[in-house]
């Protein structure tokens, strides 16, 4: 049998209950002691007192911190920022198609060549 709680945890369990015991006995004892003094230091009603009060009491000790708090609105909007680096050359792309061919021009007469020489009638 395989249980959470062996014999051997209820001796820690009983020293911890008698910590606990003697703490909470001890604040009851202070605050017992303070509520005892608070009490004597009011007037037993035999005579009446004027209507000066007393001195001012010793300050309060400070409270707890209070909760968070909701979220603020949001900021303004900043300047603008500089203009970025300009960006890389791209890729020379693929070659073009090849156009269609030209319409056939009409073509002027050159200038007239040089005259012959002479030559032996026998040349062809």
């Amino acid at each position: 049998m395989n249980s959470l709680c062996s014999q051997g945890d209820f001796a820690p369990q009983n020293m911890m209950r008698s910590i606990a015991r003697q703490v909470c006995s001890q604040l009851v004892s202070d605050q017992m002691s303070r509520v005892n003094t608070l009490l004597n230091q009011i007037p037993n009603g035999n005579y009446r007192s004027s209507n000066n009060p007393g001195p001012p009491g010793p300050p309060g000790s400070p409270g707890m911190q209070g909760p968070r708090g909701e979220p603020g609105p949001g900021g303004r909007n900043g300047f603008p920022g500089n203009p970025g680096l300009p960006g890389l050359q791209g890729e020379t792309g693929p070659p073009g198609e090849k156009g269609e061919r030209g319409v056939p021009g009409v073509g002027q007469k050159g200038p007239r060549g040089p005259p012959g020489t002479s030559s032996p009638s026998w040349v062809f």
